[in-house]
């Protein structure tokens, strides 16, 4: 320690510091301030309106598809360009020891799962065993088929206008089966999207296996809750940080608040809260 302040730090941390070190079934909710440090912006320090282009509706004209395409683009080369921070190679640690029961994340910058030991799996199966990682906002380095058949890599050149790519893997089906017609069930236009959840989309493939998984992570008793670098804007994670919150702390295990923002109102089962950088609790 170089000076008080830092001391002070340490003093505060060292709950948390011993919760990370000890404890054996953590669940970690995790929001973009933890990839802020690998160069990949939150909401609130990308441009004004952001926030409203992340939405389904973008998909309703060419003009307004071409400039999600172009944030996500944009993100992309972010993406790929960064690497893992402190906070994530601690993640990782803490799979690697076995103590990680889950990580669920946020985001969809893929970073945490380029890490051998917080991999996922893509789709997310229905049934266990799960990955240590749950993406509840899907990834951007993958690409689905609207029909759901099929899964690639996001190439940044085929979404730099306002038209959705065809789906190469159905194409390719048609051609093989040339002359038979398609199910009814699935749709007609063999179209891809980035496999991520927007705002008012109500059709995010992994749905049903996150609920279950969650539901399995209940039962397990989890000693442990860290939510950090989430402001727990979207409803539904909220809702699972509070109930996750409760049931630990009705456990005796201890919860813990890691952001630059104060929690919101209802999550009212924290052991501790940390307003500060994520980077400095990995530092020590």
């Amino acid at each position: 320690m170089n000076s008080l302040p830092d001391y002070e730090a340490h003093i505060q941390l060292c709950p948390l510091i011993d919760a990370l070190h000890k404890k054996k079934r953590i669940i970690v909710i995790a929001g973009a301030g933890i990839s802020v440090a690998a160069g990949i912006p939150t909401f609130d320090n990308m441009p004004v309106g952001s926030r409203r282009i992340f939405d389904m509706h973008m998909y309703n004209n060419d003009e307004d598809t071409k400039r999600l395409h172009q944030m996500m683009c944009d993100m992309y080369h972010r993406v790929h360009a960064a690497s893992a921070t402190q906070f994530h190679l601690m993640l990782a640690a803490l799979a690697e020891e076995g103590r990680l029961l889950r990580l669920y994340t946020q985001n969809i910058d893929g970073i945490d799962t380029q890490l051998a030991p917080l991999r996922t799996l893509i789709p997310l199966p229905k049934k266990g065993p799960w990955p240590k990682t749950v993406q509840l906002h899907g990834d951007l380095r993958t690409v689905r088929c609207l029909r759901n058949l099929h899964l690639s890599s996001f190439d940044p050149a085929l979404f730099d206008s306002g038209v959705l790519p065809f789906c190469e893997g159905c194409e390719e089906d048609e051609r093989s089966n040339k002359g038979r017609r398609t199910p009814r069930s699935i749709p007609t236009v063999p179209v891809t999207r980035p496999r991520i959840w927007l705002y008012n989309d109500f059709n995010y493939p992994d749905e049903e296996a996150i609920t279950k998984v969650m539901a399995a992570d209940f039962k397990a008793k989890p000693d442990a809750i860290i939510v950090v670098g989430t402001a727990l804007k979207v409803a539904s994670a909220k809702i699972f940080a509070q109930d996750i919150c409760r049931a630990a702390h009705e456990y005796g295990g201890f919860t813990a608040w890691i952001n630059l923002q104060a929690p919101p109102r209802g999550l009212d089962c924290l052991s501790l809260v940390v307003k500060g950088n994520c980077e400095t609790v990995a530092e020590h």
